[in-house]
């Protein structure tokens, strides 16, 4: 759907409809997804966030959420009782759509302005004052669930064309992941654009972007010894195992797999130069939350995650959460959300 435009995007009212209007069109592929009664509006009208995303690793998934992104608004008032969605400008958020009726800079929204109307409209709705840093730990949730569903593929789709040990130290996938939100404040993923668009000729679009690319750079060729900071930190987990008595964690770590401690390393330079990222997967909620941790480990055995996959992840939470401490006793801001996010 990449520079799609919204073009070929229609609304249609039951199965039957939709049906007839798969058998006109005579094409092998249709992308189908319930539509949205109840969309969150700004000031009357519908909108969606592009969320700027970076995936450093897929097998394991490893990824990035940018704090900096747009909030794109249709033009015309949304009207839940309209036929089939209303008029075009109403149901569609695409910016190529509502240029043609307003400037795009007064369509968009910075992230730092939806926080202050969420703080400053919706901080009944978590009964705290932190309504954005615990609505955008939703959004990292979600999104980071959907990539980590999409590890068994990519495996077998780089097995396929590059073998069985195909591995890649430096590559990277940059993300445009389109979000709707619910009036009761939920994300929903409703797109994942692998090629995003970074060039609007818009100005809070272009500053978004451009932070995102910079960040990348910096992110990525982060350099340094990181296997002592690591060891360190796998033998305070070690210790802390022991102490509380775990029979049936594995004694060491000689079960880690090159390719996983590959990771680890890498995980570890990466999050030395985070400029406007946060991460997102492994995930800050688990580390930090005992009822996400279980959500989390639900979820692996919901996608049927094999054992080995599942205790990697453990593994990763506890690292997680052990930076997350180290942060708070250095007085350091490591992600966004840490004393927040226990409340989502």
């Amino acid at each position: 759907a990449g520079e799609s435009g919204g073009h070929g995007i229609v609304v249609k009212k039951g199965i039957s409809e939709l049906k007839d209007f798969v058998l006109r069109k005579r094409r092998d592929r249709f992308v189908v997804q319930p539509f949205m009664h109840n969309p969150l509006l700004i000031n009357g009208r519908k909108f969606d966030l592009r969320v700027h995303v970076l995936v450093t690793s897929v097998s394991p998934m490893r990824v990035y959420v940018h704090s900096m992104g747009i909030v794109r608004q249709a033009y015309s008032t949304y009207d839940q009782n309209a036929t089939r969605g209303g008029k075009r400008s109403q149901f569609l958020t695409n910016l190529s759509v509502n240029k043609k009726l307003a400037e795009t800079d007064d369509l968009t929204w910075t992230f730092q302005e939806f926080g202050d109307f969420l703080n400053a409209n919706l901080s009944t709705h978590f009964q705290a004052t932190d309504t954005s840093e615990i609505f955008f730990a939703r959004v990292d949730d979600a999104i980071a669930k959907v990539l980590v569903a999409s590890e068994a593929k990519f495996e077998k789709l780089y097995a396929e064309k590059n073998g069985a040990n195909f591995s890649c130290s430096k590559c990277f996938q940059p993300l445009g992941v389109d979000i709707l939100v619910d009036d009761d404040m939920n994300p929903h993923v409703m797109e994942i654009n692998t090629n995003p668009t970074m060039n609007f000729k818009a100005e809070k679009i272009d500053i978004s972007c451009s932070r995102f690319q910079n960040d990348i750079g910096e992110l990525l060729f982060s350099i340094g010894p990181q296997m002592e900071s690591l060891r360190q930190k796998l033998t305070v987990i070690e210790e802390r195992r022991s102490s509380a008595g775990d029979k049936l964690a594995t004694p060491g770590f000689d079960w880690l797999s090159e390719k996983e401690l590959h990771y680890l390393l890498s995980l570890e330079a990466e999050q030395k130069q985070m400029g406007g990222f946060r991460l997102a997967y492994p995930p800050t909620s688990a580390a930090v939350a005992p009822q996400k941790q279980r959500e989390w480990s639900n979820y692996f055995k919901h996608i049927q995650s094999h054992s080995g996959r599942l205790r990697f992840h453990s593994l990763l939470v506890e690292l997680q959460a052990l930076r997350v401490e180290n942060c708070k006793q250095k007085g350091l801001e490591c992600s966004q959300g840490i004393s927040t996010i226990r409340k989502t």
